[in-house]
Order: structure tokens, then sequence, then C-alpha cells
């Protein structure tokens, strides 16, 4: 099993598999998987939470983990620098059903 593998936490995320959504644990933060359809939207998420003042760089990096694994961004997004749009909730499900 690789370290990814089964991964429902990273730092203070969570991944909700109910709702498909990542949640931070001490903040009443969310960010919605079935939005991140296009790297301009992932990067736009992960933009957001790096302006917020309670974010941390832990919590930004984590947050970078946990959209890769779940995501694979280079795979779906933008490999070899070259936008793409992907089904981020059919990805999102396909991941959860690995666990």
């Amino acid at each position: 099993m690789s370290e990814t593998q089964g991964k429902t936490a990273w730092g203070q995320w969570l991944l909700d598999k109910e709702t498909l959504v990542l949640k931070h644990k001490e903040i009443l933060y969310e960010i919605y998987l079935d939005e991140c359809k296009s790297s301009a939207q992932i990067l736009d998420w992960i933009i957001q939470v790096s302006q917020k003042s309670w974010a941390t760089d832990d919590d930004i990096g984590e947050l970078v983990r946990a959209l890769d694994d779940i995501l694979n961004i280079q795979g779906h997004f933008c490999g070899s620098g070259q936008s793409r749009e992907a089904d981020s909730e059919e990805l999102t499900k396909a991941y959860i059903k690995r666990l």
C-alpha cells in the first residue's frame, strides 16, 4: 500500500466521504471537491486558503497534498503545463472507493 493510499486526513484537513468535501478540523472552512473541475478552480481554492489569516504554511501544504492525492492534479488537470478539465466529483468518488 502506498503512503497516500487509504488516506482521509492530511494535517488539519479531513475528507468527508459523504459530502465530498475537505474540511479543516479547527476552522469552519470547507473545500467543495466537486467544484474543482479545472486547474484554475483548484488553484483558486489554494490561493483562497493561503490568504486566510488562520492558514498556516502547514495548512496550505497539506491542502495541496490532499487535493493531489484525491484528484491527481498533474495527471488530470495540468500535466505538461497544459490546463485541462476533469470530473472532480467522479475522481473523488473513485478515490473514496479505493479506500
